[in-house]
């Protein structure tokens, strides 16, 4: 009996290995997603790419056919970079990952979430032609994945896609939403992290005027900021900005009567006719400078 009941264990596993060997394969296992562009290499699909005449968003239309006797799933991945065949427009980035199923010989329409990633290029118009291009590095697939998850508002998704493609500063992604204050955190705090930087959160943000010709101006027309302050004891305080030069810009406010406590105070600024460069917001309690930010324009 205890030959047996050593002998017993052996057996069972023998019997499921050799039931796990026989059993049929699953719709899953055989069905392994495969990438757009191996598909496309591979000649079992075949694709046409055009822009639907925005940059952001659903900005892109696929029209995707079967080559092959067999059905296919086909996985358009977050971080792909299509490329324009225009090399005077821009090339979109895909955000939202699709897998789409083809049965043989299907042929499906379908858009693409995703964003210019060319700032200093014009936008793609109705029926402009792109191509599969390639899978951007880690950190624009790290970016893409976030933002397809976030629900921001979709110029905020911009913005952020163009601090990686194009440089832009963290204070460049502005969102009037005061809801996605959190979210923003998070955004800010990955951007940060991919770009190894030390500023967490920006504690000013910028809009930018609307350019007909481009779509990015570069010209800064709104300044939102939050300066955080402590006051010790009954106090006056003057809240202003110079430029680089020490020049006096404007008041923020002046000579304000403040009980102890501590204080956010938000503002923002029309800067439209400012010139091009740093200044510095400077804060004065009882006529002595305690905070100097410096900001860019």
């Amino acid at each position: 009996m205890k030959a047996f009941l050593r002998i017993a264990p052996i057996f069972l596993a023998v019997l499921l290995f050799s039931f796990a060997a026989k059993r049929p394969t699953t719709y899953n296992e055989e069905k392994k997603l495969l990438s757009i562009e191996n598909a496309i290499k591979e000649g079992i699909i075949s694709v046409q790419i055009y822009g639907k005449g925005g940059h952001e968003g659903e900005c892109i239309e696929m029209e995707i056919k079967s080559l092959v006797e067999k059905d296919t799933i086909v996985r358009i991945e977050p971080g792909r970079r299509l490329q324009s065949d225009d090399s005077l427009l821009q090339d979109i980035l895909i955000v939202k990952e699709i897998q789409l199923f083809l049965a043989s010989g299907e042929k499906k329409q379908i858009n693409v979430f995703g964003f210019c990633c060319q700032a200093n290029n014009g936008g793609p118009g109705k029926g402009d032609a792109f191509n599969i291009g390639f899978m951007e590095d880690s950190t624009f697939i790290l970016l893409a994945e976030y933002l397809g998850k976030s629900n921001l508002p979709l110029g905020v998704m911009q913005s952020a896609v163009w601090v990686l493609s194009n440089n832009h500063s963290l204070s460049s992604i502005h969102n009037d939403n005061e809801s996605d204050r959190e979210k923003m955190k998070e955004l800010y705090g990955l951007i940060a992290g991919i770009k190894k930087l030390d500023l967490k959160f920006p504690w000013y943000t910028l809009k930018y005027e609307q350019d007909t010709s481009r779509l990015f101006s570069n010209r800064p027309n709104k300044l939102f900021a939050e300066i955080e302050y402590d006051i010790p004891n009954p106090s006056n305080v003057d809240m202003l900005i110079r430029d680089i030069n020490g020049h006096f810009v404007t008041n923020i406010f002046t000579n304000r009567p403040h009980h102890p406590d501590k204080y956010t105070y938000r503002f923002n600024l029309n800067v439209a006719k400012w010139s091009k460069g740093k200044y510095f917001l400077m804060l004065y309690i009882d006529n002595q400078m305690k905070i100097r930010k410096e900001f860019e324009l």
